[in-house]
């Protein structure tokens, strides 16, 4: 049995004999083409050979598919622009610089930023005291390599709340008391402000209401004293009226 014939070459019409011997050889046996002429069966040919090659040529998109193009930074920014992301100008306040952090870090997920455009992409919303520091401190940055999202997400952090400030935080935390003259109202108010510098304790129920307790007055941890608290919100409402029996 004779092969087909399945080899094309660089040179267009030895591609088209070729095809028309592929035709005459996939062409039945019984058919009858007495009737046409030689520039029909010429024609019918190049039919098949475009059928062919546009064939191949699909073959091959599919094996070879293109890589999707990568966006670039200024891309990125438009849609955070457009999306109204917030700027930050300067602030030494924990929940501030958290905030903003982990604000652009969620958009960066919802809009798929690689992690090697988000650093260009988030000094641009850096504006005011914050554009100032990242000009001076970048380029001694680059003396020790990129600028990864890791790198740029250390010092920011480490600028605008540094260990230093942190463990003071902790510290007034930890020696916050009720004092004369504040109300259990207000003493829980302090407590929550200075309270998110010390996250173990603030994460756990029993912790907290602990905490809280060894902070009251002695008049109000003895009012307390034989009251087992089921929840933080619980205790608070039972502390504000044991202040206002003893008053």
């Amino acid at each position: 049995m004779q092969p087909l014939l399945t080899t094309t070459t660089r040179n267009p019409l030895c591609n088209l004999h070729l095809h028309h011997r592929l035709f005459l050889l996939r062409t039945p046996p019984h058919a009858n083409y007495q009737g046409l002429r030689q520039e029909d069966l010429v024609a019918i040919a190049m039919v098949v050979a475009q059928t062919i090659t546009q064939t191949q040529n699909q073959q091959q998109a599919q094996a070879n598919p293109e890589p999707p193009a990568t966006l670039g930074t200024k891309t990125h920014y438009e849609a955070f622009r457009r999306a109204h992301m917030p700027t930050f100008d300067e602030s030494h306040d924990l929940e501030v610089v958290q905030a903003w952090l982990k604000q652009m870090e969620d958009n960066f997920e919802l809009m798929e930023v690689p992690i090697e455009i988000r650093p260009r992409v988030v000094v641009l919303f850096l504006v005011g005291e914050a554009a100032k520091w990242w000009e001076g401190v970048s380029p001694v940055m680059l003396t020790e390599g990129p600028i990864t999202w890791a790198r740029f997400r250390e010092a920011y952090l480490q600028h605008y709340f540094p260990n230093a400030i942190r463990h003071q935080k902790m510290a007034k935390f930890d020696n916050l008391t009720q004092t004369l003259g504040m109300s259990v109202v207000e003493y829980s108010a302090k407590f929550h402000a200075l309270g998110k510098y010390s996250p173990t304790i603030m994460s756990d129920p029993q912790l907290k209401i602990h905490k809280f307790i060894r902070g009251l007055r002695s008049r109000i941890q003895s009012a307390l004293a034989v009251y087992e608290a089921r929840s933080f919100d619980e205790l608070l409402g039972t502390a504000i009226r044991a202040e206002a029996d003893i008053k």
